[in-house]
């Protein structure tokens, strides 16, 4: 649980670093694939019970993306005009 600030208190909100998807996609194109397909299809040999998928059933409500927790910031004037500026620009 994250911790709880008092009246007052400012923290900078962090970012989660993360690799590119890219980067992904470079170490995806580096496999084998006749290694991957026979990895898979000894992994799943014998396996023969349907598996239902998300869009095999109504879709629920669990995909909003909702959290408790806030990060207040303070913005100067000027930040606050350029923040609107680039949301006016970008719809």
């Amino acid at each position: 649980m994250p911790a709880v600030l008092g009246p007052g208190a400012r923290r900078q909100p962090e970012l989660v670093a993360r690799r590119p998807f890219r980067d992904y996609l470079h170490w995806l194109r580096g496999q084998d694939q006749r290694d991957a397909e026979r990895y898979w299809r000894r992994l799943l040999d014998g396996f023969d019970t349907p598996t239902p998928l998300p869009y095999d059933r109504a879709p629920a409500e669990a995909h909003r993306t909702e959290s408790a927790d806030s990060v207040r910031v303070e913005l100067s004037e000027a930040e606050s005009g350029r923040l609107h500026a680039v949301a006016k620009q970008n719809g």
